[in-house]
């Protein structure tokens, strides 16, 4: 499975990475209710080609964002329209690539050895984040502290980054991890303290 980002209602996405799995489909899991159903999906218009979804972001209207990695292509989906369009092209998108998105709706993501971002309001517009990491995996992104702070799993070199979106900062803060591939912040509810989770291969 791919994303689990989710709503301001509570409700989880979720994309399986394998064509064969659900071709494209994107799956809306109802907290709630413990149900889960088909939302929408990122294949184009009649498309026949694979699609595997390997990132996902939601942004509170419901348009969905999905990273192909069969066709490099992050796909924007508005779930009343016929089919998804290329929104971000000519980026490599790997397994372990990581997608989030931040309160103003930029969309964040990685491929190679850098964090990229881009607003979703119009038309992509690509910036570097920051570069230098082996290759860099998932992501994961809190704004408790009022700067938009990113996890960022550097799979070859088995390191976790921490860096500032807003000033550009990074800093190592975990290192001779084994693969790590996707991050996670968490907080302590008496203290209010951050912490973070990692998964190695």
């Amino acid at each position: 499975l791919k994303g689990l980002p989710m709503d301001t209602a509570g409700n989880l996405y979720f994309a399986n990475t394998t064509y064969a799995g659900n071709a494209g489909l994107v799956r809306k899991y109802d907290v709630a209710a413990q149900t889960n159903a088909t939302y929408t999906n990122a294949k184009k218009y009649n498309e026949t080609d694979s699609v595997s979804i390997v990132g996902l972001a939601i942004r509170p209207d419901g348009i969905v964002f999905a990273a192909d990695r069969f066709h490099n292509s992050i796909r924007k989906r508005v779930p009343a329209q016929l089919g998804a369009s290329d929104f971000v092209t000519g980026y490599t998108l790997d397994l372990y690539m990581g997608m989030a998105m931040d309160s103003a709706e930029t969309l964040y993501f990685t491929s190679g050895g850098t964090l990229y971002r881009t607003p979703t309001g119009g038309s992509a517009s690509v910036t570097t984040v920051a570069t230098g990491f082996t290759n860099a995996s998932g992501i994961a992104i809190d704004e408790s502290t009022g700067n938009v702070l990113i996890l960022l799993a550097d799979r070859g070199a088995g390191k976790v980054y921490m860096i500032n979106a807003d000033t550009g900062w990074k800093e190592e803060i975990a290192s001779g991890l084994s693969s790590p591939r996707a991050v996670a912040f968490g907080e302590d509810k008496v203290s209010g303290e951050l912490y973070y989770y990692v998964a190695e291969a």
